[in-house]
Protein backbone atom coordinates (compact mmCIF):
# COMPACT_ATOMS: atom_id res chain seq x y z
CA UNK A 1 0.00 0.00 0.00
CA UNK A 2 1.48 3.41 -0.98
CA UNK A 3 1.95 5.84 1.90
CA UNK A 4 -0.54 8.69 1.73
CA UNK A 5 -0.42 12.02 3.53
CA UNK A 6 -3.59 12.17 5.63
CA UNK A 7 -4.57 15.41 7.34
CA UNK A 8 -5.77 15.80 10.90
CA UNK A 9 -6.91 19.32 9.98
CA UNK A 10 -8.85 19.22 6.68
CA UNK A 11 -7.27 20.97 3.73
CA UNK A 12 -10.56 22.69 2.85
CA UNK A 13 -10.47 24.35 6.27
CA UNK A 14 -6.81 25.36 5.99
CA UNK A 15 -7.45 26.93 2.56
CA UNK A 16 -9.65 29.50 4.30
CA UNK A 17 -6.45 30.77 5.93
CA UNK A 18 -4.51 31.05 2.67
CA UNK A 19 -3.58 33.91 0.39
CA UNK A 20 -2.66 33.00 -3.17
CA UNK A 21 -2.84 29.31 -2.30
CA UNK A 22 -0.42 29.41 0.63
CA UNK A 23 -0.61 30.10 4.35
CA UNK A 24 1.98 31.38 6.77
CA UNK A 25 3.00 28.98 9.53
CA UNK A 26 4.57 29.41 12.96
CA UNK A 27 6.30 26.45 14.63
CA UNK A 28 5.91 26.97 18.38
CA UNK A 29 8.52 24.31 19.20
CA UNK A 30 11.26 26.27 17.39
CA UNK A 31 9.63 29.72 16.99
CA UNK A 32 10.50 29.57 13.28
CA UNK A 33 8.21 30.74 10.48
CA UNK A 34 7.64 29.54 6.93
CA UNK A 35 5.11 29.67 4.10
CA UNK A 36 3.62 26.62 2.42
CA UNK A 37 0.68 24.98 0.68
CA UNK A 38 -1.91 23.50 3.08
CA UNK A 39 -1.36 20.02 1.67
CA UNK A 40 2.13 20.06 3.23
CA UNK A 41 1.13 20.73 6.83
CA UNK A 42 -1.02 19.32 9.63
CA UNK A 43 -0.94 15.78 8.29
CA UNK A 44 1.12 12.60 8.37
CA UNK A 45 1.70 9.64 6.12
CA UNK A 46 -0.93 6.96 6.83
CA UNK A 47 -2.14 8.87 9.88
CA UNK A 48 -5.45 6.98 9.84
CA UNK A 49 -4.15 3.64 8.57
CA UNK A 50 -3.70 0.61 10.85
CA UNK A 51 -1.30 -2.07 9.62
CA UNK A 52 -1.98 -5.72 10.41
CA UNK A 53 0.46 -8.57 10.39
CA UNK A 54 0.70 -10.30 7.03
CA UNK A 55 0.85 -7.05 5.02
CA UNK A 56 -2.85 -6.22 5.52
CA UNK A 57 -4.22 -2.87 6.61
CA UNK A 58 -7.35 -1.05 7.78
CA UNK A 59 -7.87 2.46 6.41
CA UNK A 60 -10.14 4.73 8.48
CA UNK A 61 -9.47 7.78 6.31
CA UNK A 62 -12.57 7.25 4.17
CA UNK A 63 -14.77 7.44 7.30
CA UNK A 64 -13.34 10.83 8.24
CA UNK A 65 -13.48 12.03 4.63
CA UNK A 66 -17.19 11.14 4.56
CA UNK A 67 -17.85 13.39 7.57
CA UNK A 68 -15.77 16.16 5.98
CA UNK A 69 -17.70 15.94 2.70
CA UNK A 70 -21.01 16.29 4.56
CA UNK A 71 -19.79 19.21 6.68
CA UNK A 72 -18.02 21.14 3.93
CA UNK A 73 -21.16 22.66 2.30
CA UNK A 74 -22.57 23.52 5.74
CA UNK A 75 -19.40 25.42 6.65
CA UNK A 76 -19.26 27.07 3.22
CA UNK A 77 -22.82 28.31 3.72
CA UNK A 78 -21.99 29.71 7.15
CA UNK A 79 -18.95 31.52 5.75
CA UNK A 80 -20.83 32.89 2.73
CA UNK A 81 -23.85 34.10 4.73
CA UNK A 82 -22.00 34.93 7.95
CA UNK A 83 -24.73 33.43 10.13
CA UNK A 84 -25.55 30.20 11.94
CA UNK A 85 -29.16 31.13 12.72
CA UNK A 86 -30.47 29.55 9.49
CA UNK A 87 -29.03 26.07 10.04
CA UNK A 88 -31.46 23.17 9.80
CA UNK A 89 -31.47 20.45 12.49
CA UNK A 90 -29.60 18.17 10.06
CA UNK A 91 -27.04 20.90 9.33
CA UNK A 92 -26.48 21.35 13.07
CA UNK A 93 -26.09 17.59 13.62
CA UNK A 94 -23.61 17.39 10.73
CA UNK A 95 -21.65 20.34 12.11
CA UNK A 96 -21.51 18.83 15.61
CA UNK A 97 -20.23 15.51 14.26
CA UNK A 98 -17.56 17.28 12.21
CA UNK A 99 -16.41 19.33 15.22
CA UNK A 100 -16.15 16.22 17.41
CA UNK A 101 -14.23 14.32 14.72
CA UNK A 102 -11.86 17.28 14.44
CA UNK A 103 -11.28 17.16 18.17
CA UNK A 104 -10.79 13.40 18.49
CA UNK A 105 -8.49 12.89 15.52
CA UNK A 106 -6.13 15.77 16.28
CA UNK A 107 -2.47 15.04 16.85
CA UNK A 108 -2.68 16.34 20.41
CA UNK A 109 -5.68 14.19 21.26
CA UNK A 110 -4.05 11.08 19.88
CA UNK A 111 -0.81 11.75 21.74
CA UNK A 112 -2.71 12.33 24.98
CA UNK A 113 -4.54 9.03 24.77
CA UNK A 114 -1.39 7.27 23.62
CA UNK A 115 0.24 8.60 26.77
CA UNK A 116 -2.46 6.89 28.83
CA UNK A 117 -1.66 3.58 27.16
CA UNK A 118 2.02 4.04 27.92
CA UNK A 119 1.34 4.98 31.56
CA UNK A 120 -0.84 1.92 32.02
CA UNK A 121 1.89 -0.33 30.59
CA UNK A 122 4.50 1.17 32.90
CA UNK A 123 2.38 0.90 36.04
CA UNK A 124 0.85 -2.47 35.25
CA UNK A 125 3.43 -4.36 33.16
CA UNK A 126 1.55 -7.67 33.51
CA UNK A 127 -1.74 -6.22 32.27
CA UNK A 128 -2.78 -7.49 28.84
CA UNK A 129 -3.38 -4.48 26.57
CA UNK A 130 -3.43 -6.23 23.18
CA UNK A 131 -6.37 -8.61 22.79
CA UNK A 132 -5.34 -9.94 19.39
CA UNK A 133 -1.52 -9.99 19.19
CA UNK A 134 -1.69 -12.50 16.34
CA UNK A 135 -3.08 -9.72 14.11
CA UNK A 136 -1.71 -6.46 15.56
CA UNK A 137 1.54 -5.25 17.00
CA UNK A 138 1.01 -3.42 20.31
CA UNK A 139 1.54 -0.04 18.64
CA UNK A 140 -0.92 -0.73 15.81
CA UNK A 141 -3.51 -2.19 18.19
CA UNK A 142 -3.36 0.98 20.26
CA UNK A 143 -3.90 3.03 17.09
CA UNK A 144 -6.77 0.76 16.05
CA UNK A 145 -8.51 1.19 19.42
CA UNK A 146 -8.22 4.98 19.27
CA UNK A 147 -9.54 5.22 15.71
CA UNK A 148 -12.39 2.82 16.40
CA UNK A 149 -13.34 4.72 19.56
CA UNK A 150 -13.46 7.97 17.56
CA UNK A 151 -16.11 6.52 15.28
CA UNK A 152 -18.02 4.29 17.72
CA UNK A 153 -18.53 7.13 20.22
CA UNK A 154 -19.16 9.85 17.63
CA UNK A 155 -22.91 10.25 18.13
CA UNK A 156 -22.62 10.04 21.92
CA UNK A 157 -19.90 12.69 22.14
CA UNK A 158 -21.55 14.92 19.53
CA UNK A 159 -24.60 14.90 21.77
CA UNK A 160 -22.71 17.12 24.21
CA UNK A 161 -22.40 19.80 21.51
CA UNK A 162 -26.08 19.74 20.58
CA UNK A 163 -26.89 21.02 24.08
CA UNK A 164 -24.63 24.07 23.61
CA UNK A 165 -25.60 27.49 22.28
CA UNK A 166 -24.05 27.87 18.84
CA UNK A 167 -22.79 31.35 17.94
CA UNK A 168 -20.70 32.84 15.16
CA UNK A 169 -17.90 35.24 16.04
CA UNK A 170 -16.67 37.67 13.36
CA UNK A 171 -13.39 39.57 13.43
CA UNK A 172 -14.02 43.32 13.55
CA UNK A 173 -10.51 44.53 14.29
CA UNK A 174 -7.00 44.55 12.84
CA UNK A 175 -4.75 41.53 13.28
CA UNK A 176 -4.62 37.94 12.08
CA UNK A 177 -6.83 35.15 13.37
CA UNK A 178 -4.82 31.97 13.99
CA UNK A 179 -5.70 28.34 13.39
CA UNK A 180 -3.55 25.57 14.85
CA UNK A 181 -2.98 21.88 14.22
CA UNK A 182 -5.36 21.33 17.17
CA UNK A 183 -7.95 23.97 16.24
CA UNK A 184 -10.82 22.99 18.53
CA UNK A 185 -9.99 24.84 21.75
CA UNK A 186 -11.79 25.04 25.10
CA UNK A 187 -11.88 27.48 27.99
CA UNK A 188 -13.72 27.61 31.30
CA UNK A 189 -13.79 30.35 33.94
CA UNK A 190 -15.13 27.92 36.56
CA UNK A 191 -12.72 26.16 38.89
CA UNK A 192 -13.65 22.62 39.88
CA UNK A 193 -10.40 21.88 41.69
CA UNK A 194 -8.87 18.43 41.13
CA UNK A 195 -11.78 17.39 38.90
CA UNK A 196 -10.65 19.80 36.17
CA UNK A 197 -12.74 22.26 34.20
CA UNK A 198 -12.07 21.24 30.58
CA UNK A 199 -14.30 18.86 28.65
CA UNK A 200 -17.13 18.93 26.11
CA UNK A 201 -19.73 18.25 28.80
CA UNK A 202 -18.28 20.28 31.69
CA UNK A 203 -20.51 23.10 33.06
CA UNK A 204 -19.39 26.55 31.93
CA UNK A 205 -17.31 25.29 29.00
CA UNK A 206 -16.62 27.54 26.01
CA UNK A 207 -15.61 25.78 22.77
CA UNK A 208 -14.18 27.57 19.73
CA UNK A 209 -13.23 26.49 16.19
CA UNK A 210 -11.85 28.95 13.60
CA UNK A 211 -13.42 28.31 10.19
CA UNK A 212 -11.94 31.20 8.19
CA UNK A 213 -9.53 34.07 8.67
CA UNK A 214 -12.46 36.18 9.95
CA UNK A 215 -14.93 33.73 11.49
CA UNK A 216 -15.00 31.42 14.51
CA UNK A 217 -17.67 28.96 15.59
CA UNK A 218 -18.49 29.08 19.29
CA UNK A 219 -20.32 26.52 21.40
CA UNK A 220 -21.32 27.96 24.79
CA UNK A 221 -22.58 26.00 27.77
CA UNK A 222 -26.22 26.90 28.58
CA UNK A 223 -25.11 27.95 32.07
CA UNK A 224 -23.31 30.92 30.46
CA UNK A 225 -26.54 32.12 28.84
CA UNK A 226 -28.40 31.49 32.12
CA UNK A 227 -25.85 33.74 33.81
CA UNK A 228 -26.75 36.63 31.48
CA UNK A 229 -30.45 36.15 32.23
CA UNK A 230 -29.67 36.19 35.96
CA UNK A 231 -27.62 39.38 35.53
CA UNK A 232 -30.57 41.03 33.80
CA UNK A 233 -33.05 39.89 36.46
CA UNK A 234 -30.78 41.07 39.27
CA UNK A 235 -30.32 44.51 37.67
CA UNK A 236 -34.07 44.86 37.05
CA UNK A 237 -34.77 43.92 40.67
CA UNK A 238 -32.28 46.50 41.97
CA UNK A 239 -33.85 49.25 39.85
CA UNK A 240 -37.35 48.28 41.02
CA UNK A 241 -36.28 48.31 44.68
CA UNK A 242 -34.84 51.84 44.39
CA UNK A 243 -37.88 53.12 42.48
CA UNK A 244 -40.18 51.62 45.13
CA UNK A 245 -38.19 53.32 47.87
CA UNK A 246 -38.50 56.67 46.05
CA UNK A 247 -42.26 56.16 45.74
CA UNK A 248 -42.68 55.28 49.43
CA UNK A 249 -40.34 58.00 50.77
CA UNK A 250 -41.57 60.61 48.32
CA UNK A 251 -38.07 61.96 47.74
CA UNK A 252 -35.38 61.58 45.13
CA UNK A 253 -32.42 59.38 46.16
CA UNK A 254 -29.15 60.86 47.31
CA UNK A 255 -26.13 60.91 45.01
CA UNK A 256 -25.14 57.45 46.26
CA UNK A 257 -28.57 56.18 45.30
CA UNK A 258 -28.30 57.76 41.85
CA UNK A 259 -24.97 56.00 41.33
CA UNK A 260 -26.55 52.67 42.27
CA UNK A 261 -29.38 53.25 39.78
CA UNK A 262 -26.98 54.21 36.99
CA UNK A 263 -24.81 51.17 37.72
CA UNK A 264 -27.85 48.88 37.72
CA UNK A 265 -29.11 50.38 34.44
CA UNK A 266 -25.68 49.89 32.85
CA UNK A 267 -25.57 46.27 33.99
CA UNK A 268 -29.10 45.79 32.66
CA UNK A 269 -28.21 47.17 29.24
CA UNK A 270 -25.08 45.01 29.04
CA UNK A 271 -27.04 41.89 29.94
CA UNK A 272 -29.74 42.74 27.38
CA UNK A 273 -27.08 43.32 24.71
CA UNK A 274 -25.38 39.99 25.43
CA UNK A 275 -28.70 38.14 25.32
CA UNK A 276 -29.72 39.86 22.10
CA UNK A 277 -26.41 38.98 20.43
CA UNK A 278 -25.80 35.47 21.70
CA UNK A 279 -29.38 34.20 22.03
CA UNK A 280 -31.36 36.08 19.40
CA UNK A 281 -28.74 36.78 16.72
CA UNK A 282 -26.30 33.97 17.63
CA UNK A 283 -23.53 36.44 16.79
CA UNK A 284 -20.66 38.18 18.59
CA UNK A 285 -17.99 40.57 17.25
CA UNK A 286 -14.32 39.75 17.73
CA UNK A 287 -12.74 42.83 19.26
CA UNK A 288 -9.00 43.21 19.79
CA UNK A 289 -9.23 41.75 23.29
CA UNK A 290 -11.24 38.76 22.10
CA UNK A 291 -8.82 38.21 19.20
CA UNK A 292 -5.94 38.05 21.69
CA UNK A 293 -7.96 35.61 23.81
CA UNK A 294 -8.79 33.32 20.85
CA UNK A 295 -5.26 33.39 19.42
CA UNK A 296 -3.78 32.63 22.83
CA UNK A 297 -6.01 29.55 23.07
CA UNK A 298 -4.87 28.38 19.62
CA UNK A 299 -1.21 28.74 20.68
CA UNK A 300 -1.76 27.02 24.02
CA UNK A 301 -3.69 24.08 22.54
CA UNK A 302 -1.53 23.66 19.44
CA UNK A 303 0.53 20.51 19.20
CA UNK A 304 3.15 22.35 17.18
CA UNK A 305 1.97 24.49 14.24
CA UNK A 306 -0.09 27.69 14.00
CA UNK A 307 -1.21 29.07 10.63
CA UNK A 308 -2.50 32.46 9.46
CA UNK A 309 -3.41 34.15 6.18
CA UNK A 310 -0.75 36.82 6.57
CA UNK A 311 2.73 36.87 8.07
CA UNK A 312 1.85 38.28 11.48
CA UNK A 313 3.18 36.17 14.33
CA UNK A 314 4.48 38.91 16.63
CA UNK A 315 1.86 37.90 19.20
CA UNK A 316 2.87 34.21 18.93
CA UNK A 317 6.53 35.10 19.50
CA UNK A 318 5.58 37.21 22.53
CA UNK A 319 3.44 34.43 24.02
CA UNK A 320 6.14 31.79 23.59
CA UNK A 321 8.70 34.07 25.21
CA UNK A 322 6.41 34.64 28.21
CA UNK A 323 5.12 31.04 28.39
CA UNK A 324 7.88 28.70 27.20
CA UNK A 325 6.09 25.75 28.85
CA UNK A 326 3.47 26.03 26.10
CA UNK A 327 5.96 24.52 23.67
CA UNK A 328 4.72 21.14 24.88
CA UNK A 329 1.00 20.40 24.69
CA UNK A 330 -0.26 19.13 28.09
CA UNK A 331 -1.37 15.51 28.02
CA UNK A 332 -3.72 13.45 30.13
CA UNK A 333 -2.05 11.56 32.97
CA UNK A 334 -3.16 8.44 34.79
CA UNK A 335 -3.80 9.14 38.47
Amino acid sequence: MPRENQHYVPQFLLRNFCAEGQCHVFDKSTCKEFRTNPRNIMGEADYNVVRLKGNFYLDFESKFTHVENLAKPVLESIIANETVSALSPMDLATLCCFVVVQHLRSKSSRQSYSGIFQDVKLRFPDLKTNDIPEHFSDEEYEKFCLLKMNLDKLDEIAGYLTTKKLILLKKCCAGELYISDNPLVMHNYNDFGPYGNIGLGVPGIEIYLPISSDLVLGFLCPTIIDGFHKERAKAEQKISEIQLKVFVDGALPLQSGVSVILDAKERLEQAKMKIAMLVDSQYAPISKDILIFLNALQIQWANRFIAARRKDFSFAHKVMKEKPHWREHPRIEVA
